[in-house]
């Protein structure tokens, strides 16, 4: 993990320092950085649009920022960044349907004590398909 999250920091600082570029017409799937009020900038992948505004999921996050404006996304041309694997994955509670999900995640962390260390353990298999997640107090 440690080395994700330098990898997320240089991804975002990268980012920010790049030369913006905007783009009249955006397509469903195109890729490209979109930028927040707070000068945050973010790789992200176009998922919907609805009256000239965009719902774009931010690659390396996993979360989707919705309702966002042109002036706020802009090409991603760097094919080597374009092309970077995303550094979040989806992943779910074995036996929790998505409608719980969200609830019984922050019931877990709720009950964490913010003086105790948890560890987090991910295993992938070959594939980098992710199939355990185990949170361990130490």
């Amino acid at each position: 993990l440690p080395d994700d999250n330098l990898r997320v920091c240089e991804l975002e600082e990268y980012l920010k320092t790049c030369d913006k570029q905007r783009k009249h017409i955006w397509a469903i799937n195109d890729r490209c950085i979109v930028g927040n009020d707070e000068e945050h900038f973010y790789r992200g992948q176009i998922l919907a649009t609805d009256d000239n505004k965009y719902h774009v999921k931010c690659i390396d996050y996993g979360n989707i920022l919705e309702n966002i404006n042109d002036g706020h996304l802009f090409v991603l041309s760097d094919v080597r960044i374009l092309e970077q694997l995303p550094l979040a994955q989806q992943c779910r509670l074995y036996g929790i349907d998505d409608s719980n999900q969200i609830k019984v995640i922050n019931d877990i962390i709720k009950n964490i004590p913010t003086t105790e260390c948890v560890t987090v353990d991910i295993e992938n298999d070959e594939n980098y398909q992710l199939w355990l997640v185990k949170l361990t107090r130490e």
